[in-house]
């Protein structure tokens, strides 16, 4: 069996060691900062508080992802679902909140649409097969099936709200590739997913937030994750790879392995200190955006609101020209969020629609959103609690022309022998594509043999 250097301690990483261990395999996961979980982190405040400065939920989107949580049964019986009304969620247009249902009724009813663009929506059920462009964007596929309000209306803030990014620049074929391939393969995009049966896909998150999934995972593993560890040079053997790191204020150390499997994000990869005739084989991650990102999460007295505070929060279009993307309602959504007669709502700012608000502080952004926040939520008032964090390089964004980055990863994987891209500028952004095993496809895996040989100059 293999020695396995994993480099990032995010949830990517920390699967990919549970999985190969289980497999047989000496699995070393490397982190430079001094925790694990990456971009997931949960914070309990003293004040009560509970706030994600990453993903707030987790949707469970297979029976595979679902097998895999069960293992671990301690950690399955903290794990909440969302509270009952949880399932209302709104989009605002034309400065109101208008609620959206997965249903046929929502789509009749709802003034979000004009009767004509609910005629171009319910055209899609007559669309046939479509020869698609590979170069197409999410905004013009969803267009192309259901006509201009929707795509501006409906994809435009959920993809604010997802990708903090503009449909508009982002792929249909790498964004939304299910949505792709049935448009290309069978037509309707209505038709498919009223077929569509089997896993019901849905969230969850923990007593003590989301971070108590890689804990969990990190827990099971057979070494202890390499926290706080600079990685001074990955050199190419003729079999495996060579690393020098140093822990802490440790002497350095150099170990052999057999491979070498990255999940970093991609605007950490370019500083790997790798050879330069290796780095300039990597794909361009440099033309990858990752726009900034704040997280505001503000905590009020339920007394403050003007009505009970209930679903699952809202989101914005860009047509609204707000200075926020939307606000998740957190304390309605699960429970353990708020201290008692509180309640806690997330608001995010920036992305690609406003990078330059996430220069502002706590203070400057609660002055410039909460007039906007309260008329929308009903508040009275000044927050009780304020948190803010701010991501300088959020989510990856799969640009238009991103099949060219998947063949630099191809030829990169295919030049370097024992060295595995798998960061989520690869299956996807979603903590369920974290599980994902394609990396156990890479030929290394799928060699009975010892390490494959490389030509080096040594």
């Amino acid at each position: 069996m293999a020695k396995v250097a994993i480099l990032g301690a995010g949830l990517r990483g920390l699967y990919v060691a549970d999985r190969l261990e289980k497999l047989g395999h000496r699995c070393t996961v490397f982190e430079a900062t001094n925790r694990i979980g990456g971009a997931i982190r949960s914070k309990r405040h003293p004040s009560g508080y509970l706030t994600e400065d990453g993903a707030h939920t987790f949707l469970v989107h297979s029976i595979k992802v679902q097998q895999y949580l069960d293992s671990f049964p301690d950690l399955m019986q903290r794990s909440l679902r969302p509270e009952t009304g949880t399932e209302k969620r709104y989009i605002v247009h034309k400065g109101k909140l208008h609620l959206v249902e997965a249903n046929p009724k929502f789509f009749l009813n709802t003034s979000l649409l004009s009767p004509l663009g609910k005629l171009r929506f319910l055209s899609d059920f007559f669309k046939g097969k479509q020869c698609l462009d590979p170069r197409i964007s999410l905004y013009d596929l969803i267009k192309l099936h259901f006509g201009n309000e929707c795509a501006d209306r409906l994809l435009d803030p959920f993809i604010a709200g997802t990708y903090a990014g503009d449909p508009k620049k982002l792929s249909a074929q790498f964004t939304a590739p299910q949505l792709f391939k049935t448009s290309s393969t069978r037509g309707s995009l209505l038709k498919s997913t009223l077929r569509e049966k089997g896993f019901k896909s849905h969230i969850i998150s923990f007593v003590e937030g989301l971070n108590e999934l890689p804990e969990a995972i990190a827990q099971r593993l057979e070494q202890a994750v390499l926290t706080n560890t600079k990685i001074l040079s990955i050199k190419a053997l003729k079999k495996g790879w060579q690393l020098n790191y140093q822990i802490a204020d440790h002497p350095p150390e150099q170990h052999n392995f057999d491979c070498v499997c990255a999940t970093l994000p991609a605007h950490a990869m370019m500083s790997l200190p790798l050879a330069p005739e290796v780095r300039d084989l990597l794909p361009n991650f440099a033309d990858i955006e990752h726009p900034p990102v704040s997280v505001l999460s503000l905590g009020f007295h339920k007394n403050q609101f003007q009505r009970a505070l209930s679903g699952f929060g809202y989101l914005i279009p860009s047509s609204e020209k707000e200075s926020h993307l939307g606000v998740l309602f957190s304390s309605t959504l699960f429970k353990h969020r708020a201290p008692s007669d509180h309640c806690l709502i997330t608001a995010f700012i920036g992305g690609s629609r406003n990078p330059e608000l996430t220069q502002l502080d706590a203070s400057q952004l609660i002055k410039r959103l909460l007039p906007r926040i309260s008329s929308y939520c009903g508040i009275n008032g000044v927050p009780a609690f304020s948190y803010l964090r701010t991501w300088k390089a959020s989510i990856p964004q799969y640009h238009c022309d991103y099949h060219t980055v998947h063949q630099q990863i191809e030829d990169f994987e295919k030049s370097q022998s024992g060295f595995i891209l798998a960061g989520n500028y690869r299956k996807g952004i979603a903590l369920g594509n974290c599980f994902d095993d394609d990396f156990l496809k890479h030929p290394f895996f799928q060699s009975d043999a010892n390490p494959t040989e490389r030509a080096t100059t040594d």
